[in-house]
């Protein structure tokens, strides 16, 4: 189990509760556990394969987030495992074999990779959420603010940059996105907010590490707070998303330009009127963004505080509710989404099946329209299958490839498995 905690956020095996202020509301009447289109898919089956079961040190262990493809190889990192605990980055085949390409050391060089990694012309950028050195520490995360670095596809690696934890930011946990050479990306706390420990940055940095801070969050109702996603490029400005923050304190949705001139294009309500605190990025289909919230949409799921929503949102800010999940069709999505011949595609850390490993629910994958229709494509079982997915899905040669933070087998924190990678045919 994985739990950190700051600005009364919590976050406890991919389940996050912040101190924002919510409605617990309970819904009146849900749907079915299974659709009629649901149970003729799971008829002719699935196509979901258990690639890989990280086994902790000196393998990885607990993939956070999801992987990128380079050359027909499927690269990503684990929080855990390694040397001692501190993460690793490894290569994976499409049909599972595994190769450690780098095992984090700690202190300086950085440890608990966080986030997905991004690919710009064969080189992986990535970051860490701790290490590097710096003032911040705390139990869970180690010593240091966090790092960013780049891996070649043969293992070797170099720090670009050490954050200090002051207005450079601290604890990055987001991919990185490349725009006109360089490459910016957003960090969880610090900057010059004066609430708390910070409110959160945007940076740039070059390939080579020079370092330049574009977007400092403010808070309250007039900015974001706590920026847990990376960001996407359209048309050469930068969107995003904020946990926290905004005319609700239930996150917003960014624009910022390059030279740091800042838009909210929409501020979440929370409760059952909306979804609440996204962790997860956009997604740009048609001049159109999607994404996922954790929390909101109907009462139930963690707390009651809602199992969260997929939603669209034009570029002029009108938002649409696309899916309100309810936890037997999934909870609590924390990874963004992917789209593929006009479908999008994501999964949800929680819901599905109550079973024997997971109370709420082990995590779902599936299939939404861009008007809402949605079904499961799977209902993951924990165990050697797999648990609580959350990270991005990524498409390759037809199939859907993923990791789960959990499950695989025993071992890890308090026997809930070492997390997996998977694959999913597309239906």
């Amino acid at each position: 189990m994985l739990l950190f905690v700051t600005l009364g956020l919590v976050v406890m095996l991919g389940v996050v509760v912040t101190g924002c202020s919510r409605t617990s509301d309970s819904s009146a009447s849900l749907p079915a556990l299974q659709t009629a289109s649901e149970s003729a898919l799971n008829a002719a089956g699935t196509g979901y394969t258990s690639l890989y079961k990280f086994k902790d040190v000196p393998d990885g262990a607990n993939p956070e987030a999801g992987l990128v493809a380079v050359h027909g190889k499927l690269y990503g990192d684990t929080f855990n495992g390694g040397e001692i605990t501190n993460g690793i980055i490894f290569e994976l085949s499409t049909s599972g074999a595994e190769r450690v390409l780098y095992r984090f050391r700690g202190g300086f060089d950085g440890l608990n990779p966080y986030t997905k990694l991004t690919d710009v012309n064969g080189e992986l950028y990535g970051d860490t959420a701790a290490g590097g050195g710096g003032p911040c520490h705390t139990q869970f995360y180690g010593y240091g603010c966090g790092t960013i670095f780049k891996i070649s596809t043969s293992g070797a690696e170099r720090v670009l940059y050490r954050f200090s934890g002051r207005a450079d930011g601290s604890i990055p946990q987001a991919v990185l996105v490349a725009l006109n050479g360089d490459l910016y990306g957003t960090a969880q706390l610090s900057g010059t907010c004066t609430l708390g420990p910070g409110c959160g940055t945007v940076f740039k940095v070059s390939k080579s590490g020079a370092f330049s801070i574009v977007h400092s969050f403010k808070g309250g109702g007039a900015d974001g707070a706590l920026p847990l996603a990376g960001m996407i490029v359209v048309n050469g400005k930068l969107y995003g998303t904020t946990s926290a923050g905004g005319a609700n304190n239930a996150g917003t949705i960014f624009e910022l330009s390059t030279s740091g001139k800042e838009r909210i294009v929409y501020s979440f309500k929370g409760g059952t009127k909306d979804g609440g605190e996204p962790w997860s990025g956009l997604i740009d289909v048609g001049g159109t963004l999607y994404g996922t919230t954790l929390f909101g949409g109907t009462g139930g799921c963690y707390q009651n505080y809602g199992c969260g929503i997929i939603f669209s949102v034009s570029m002029s800010g009108q938002e649409k509710i696309l899916h309100r999940f309810y936890g037997a069709d999934g909870g609590n999505p924390q990874a963004g989404l992917t789209a593929i011949n006009g479908a999008l595609y994501g999964v949800t850390t929680r819901g599905g099946d109550d079973n024997s490993y997971c109370r709420i629910g082990c995590g779902t994958i599936f299939e939404v329209s861009t008007t809402g229709t949605y079904r499961v494509l799977y209902r993951f079982k924990g165990g050697a299958d797999g648990a609580t997915p959350q990270g991005d899905l990524i498409e390759l040669n037809g199939a859907l490839y993923g990791t789960t933070l959990d499950g695989g087998g025993s071992g890890c924190y308090a026997g809930a498995g070492c997390g997996t990678a998977f694959k999913i045919q597309l239906p």
